[in-house]
């Protein structure tokens, strides 16, 4: 498996980078488009609904949820956990 690129998700505030290292090309054409909609499913499915709720549980649970649901669509992903947080240099 090779490493492909990396997509952010955004979390009660804060950003986290999933690196895909992996995904099984006899199934997936566009890394790209499949990561979307695999998002879009979980984000249609309510997935994300509860999380600012429950603070870093519910973070640690959609972090969880997300490489779960990505590894049942054959995509193996790696998480970075923010170590100093996230800035925001708009505001």
């Amino acid at each position: 498996m090779e490493k492909y690129n990396t997509f952010n998700v955004i979390i009660n505030g804060n950003v986290y980078t999933f690196s895909i290292i992996g995904y099984d090309t006899k199934y997936i054409e566009d890394i790209s488009v499949y990561t979307s909609e695999i998002l879009n499913i979980m984000k249609s499915r309510g997935d994300f609904k509860n999380v600012g709720l429950h603070g870093a549980i519910g973070t640690y649970n959609a972090i969880s949820s997300i490489i779960n649901e990505f590894w049942k669509h054959r995509v193996h992903l790696d998480c970075k956990y923010p170590t100093f947080g996230t800035f925001n240099l708009t505001e």
